[in-house]
């Protein structure tokens, strides 16, 4: 409670004496008091009634004769009774015959200081109802100490008994000491919760009311760019606090997992098998699976008891790797002839998630410099945000394997490459930057060397070569190619056929066909020799990714995931249920619905642009990513390849609008609208992180005692 008021005090102090903005000032004040308000009268509503009932205190003990607990695993004295590691008791009061309007389990550690987090429901009978109907609330998470949290009761009358079911959260364990009734509900302010108003504050106002948020790019270059530096700041800080996320252990410690003999497919398998000279890995496949009638069968090889390296290819008799060699050949290979130690995946996938959020904050600050000049800098602002939220490579942060080592590569090169796209000046005004195209092409061909998936955005980018093209060639002849030409062409195509001849020789040398990645040779759950598709299996892909609507619940984080499988016949794998479709995470993306209107006000050359870039990018690629990977299933991850590019179009639409349809009143709707959607995609995607990442430890206790919190009445 003290740091609560510490907290509000001193916002209070900054809105009066540090603002110079008299409107900044008044807003801030008006919205920590209602801040407060709803801090006393809605999150401790409860503590605010028992001010005003005046209940005697009593308690009962485990050994009361009205107390029965059933399945304690053993007795730890007279009084308490023992939760059995990772159980449940049953505790059933009876005989109360008074008035009840609180209990509190006393619930303490067993065993050591840091105890398992319990979960509490309450169930009782009261003058109204004699038999246990009445749910006073379930599955109340608490860690153990000697005060337990003290819950509102609301019966009819008296209460007749109560049953208290209680379970350990993991593996810990627990014991009941006492059972105490009716003690005074304590106000409770949280801090989060006063930074959230804080927060949501400044963010709505500086996006739509200060004085800089509504210049434009033309009016002056750099007030963006200022902003969108910070932006970019808190995203990258953002990727270190996941990162970091990930890895508390149980003692609350954080490391990044460098080793000298350990690592996954990619960190030191692939590493191993280079420095051995060959592209098969050295880990040799046990007769038994080589023997198998059809090794690629999950359910075989399971019944058949035979071991397999999970996620690994079988070809020939031999293990090969079917993720992306770039990360191997530019990171993790030259770092173990260097030093003789394997690279963190962790601190890997930081690395690329960090680098390629940079790069992408940088694409839409070019993009916005060469489109948007007329865009209002709260409204670019609130779209950056979007665009970051939504991108998806948040998900490759909450755990470490060659998985997320690939998306996230894959990720930063793409992100990498399109941005070097634009720097090159292959479309406007400006004259062509070569070295900027041979760095775009390099980042993209690395992109698939990462990530075979992202082969489509070289295509979408050689369409932007194409134009590039013209632009050179139209200055002193009309053909295309031409002594004028050859460098830029040099410039375009030959990281193109450098990278992508690796890739396929690559190929080739292992399966022997340039074109043949491998991935139907993967020893996982689908024998993908054999796999069929069906039109269901498209159809889940995109009604998770794109159209799900997100559950809306008042109990924290408040938006939940959707998933569904569309009532589909066949077998179709699920990694993950987590799912809200990219048209709510970031609401710009419904921007395609005006997509005929806006494509109407083009003129005939932003026209040819539109449908040759923009509808490539922002819709063909994604929908074709999409529908690939229906052999692999859903997981949310994948989202990584495609999301932002969605948002952007989606964005690019409604900035057309705005410009050339909207007339005044409506652009005023649209600049406050375009703030609000960046504090909900902030919201949605936050929530989706927060349901996805598998808490442990420390932070398991943690994360369950924010999430109590933040959504708590008291």
């Amino acid at each position: 409670m003290a740091a609560y008021f510490i907290s509000f005090a001193a916002l209070l102090f900054a809105s009066l004496f540090i603002f110079r903005d008299k409107k900044l000032k008044k807003m801030s004040c008006i919205l920590l008091a209602a801040a407060l308000v709803i801090e006393v009268f809605w999150f401790n509503s409860y503590a605010v009634g028992s001010l005003f009932k005046k209940e005697d205190e009593f308690s009962l003990s485990v050994s009361d004769e009205s107390v029965r607990v059933g399945g304690a695993s053993s007795s730890a004295g007279e009084n308490r009774a023992v939760l059995p590691d990772g159980g449940r008791i049953t505790v059933s009061v009876s005989g109360i015959a008074r008035r009840v309007v609180s209990v509190s389990p006393i619930v303490i550690p067993y065993g050591s200081e840091n105890g398992s987090s319990v979960k509490i429901s309450v169930s009782a009978a009261d003058d109204s109802y004699s038999m246990y109907n009445r749910e006073l609330f379930s599955d109340k998470t608490v860690s153990p100490t000697a005060e337990s949290k003290v819950f509102p009761v609301e019966l009819t009358g008296n209460c007749r008994k109560m049953l208290i079911d209680i379970s350990a959260v993991g593996s810990g364990s627990a014991e009941l000491v006492r059972i105490d009734f009716n003690k005074k509900i304590p106000f409770v302010f949280s801090v989060w919760r006063l930074l959230s108003f804080a927060f949501t504050a400044a963010f709505l106002y500086l996006l739509i009311a200060a004085p800089w948020s509504k210049r434009t790019l033309a009016d002056k270059k750099d007030s963006f760019s200022n902003v969108s530096a910070v932006i970019t700041a808190a995203a990258f800080i953002a990727c270190i606090a996941l990162a970091a996320a990930a890895r508390i252990d149980d003692y609350g410690s954080f490391e990044f997992g460098f080793s000298r003999d350990y690592g996954n497919q990619m960190t030191k398998e692939l590493v191993d098998a280079f420095e051995s000279g060959h592209l098969w890995l050295n880990d040799v496949p046990g007769e038994k699976l080589t023997k198998l009638e059809n090794p690629y069968d999950w359910s075989l090889r399971i019944a058949n008891g035979v071991d397999a390296k999970w996620d690994h290819l079988l070809f020939e008799g031999k293990y090969y790797s079917y993720y992306g060699i770039a990360p191997v050949l530019l990171l993790f290979l030259p770092f173990h002839a260097l030093t003789g130690i394997y690279f963190s995946s962790l601190a890997a996938i930081l690395l690329f998630s960090g680098i390629g959020v940079i790069f992408l904050s940088a694409l839409f600050g070019e993009y916005a410099e060469r489109f948007c000049k007329k865009i209002p800098n709260g409204v670019l602002a609130a779209a950056l945000v979007t665009v970051l939220c939504s991108s998806g490579i948040w998900y490759s942060l909450c755990f470490s394997n060659f998985y997320e080592i690939a998306q996230s590569a894959g990720f930063m090169f793409t992100c990498a490459g399109f941005y070097f796209l634009l720097r090159s000046n292959v479309i406007g005004g400006e004259k062509i930057k070569k070295p900027s195209l041979a760095l775009s092409s390099s980042m993209l061909a690395l992109a698939v060397l990462s990530r075979p998936t992202l082969a489509l955005y070289c295509v979408t980018a050689l369409i932007f070569i194409f134009f590039g093209l013209k632009k050179e060639s139209a200055d002193k002849s009309c053909r295309l190619i031409s002594k004028k030409t050859v460098p830029y062409l040099l410039s375009a195509l030959v990281p193109f056929a450098v990278f992508g001849g690796v890739q396929c020789i690559y190929n080739f040398a292992r399966f022997g066909s340039p074109l043949d990645f491998g991935i139907q040779y993967s020893l996982t759950i689908n024998d993908f020799t054999k796999s069929e598709f069906y039109a269901d299996f498209f159809n889940i892909s995109f009604y998770n990714f794109i159209l799900a609507f997100p559950v809306i619940k008042p109990v924290f984080p408040f938006f939940f995931s959707s998933f569904s499988k569309l009532g589909a016949a066949g077998y179709y794998f699920v990694a993950n249920e987590n799912a809200v479709g990219i048209l709510w995470r970031a609401l710009p993306s419904l921007g395609y619905l005006g997509v005929v209107p806006a494509f109407k006000k083009l003129d005939k050359e932003e026209k040819k642009r539109f449908l040759f870039l923009a509808v490539p990018v922002g819709i063909l690629a994604p929908l074709i990513i999409i529908f690939s990977i229906w052999e692999s299933g859903y997981g949310v991850r994948y989202c990584a390849d495609f999301s932002w590019q969605i948002v952007l179009g989606g964005t690019s639409v409604l900035f057309i609008l705005y410009e050339r349809v909207f007339d005044r009143q409506l652009k005023r709707v649209f600049e406050i609208l375009f703030p609000i959607a960046a504090l909900l995609a902030l919201a949605v995607n936050f929530a989706l992180l927060f349901d996805y990442c598998a808490f442990t430890g420390t932070l398991r206790d943690m994360a369950l005692a924010f999430a109590e919190q933040m959504s708590q009445l008291q």
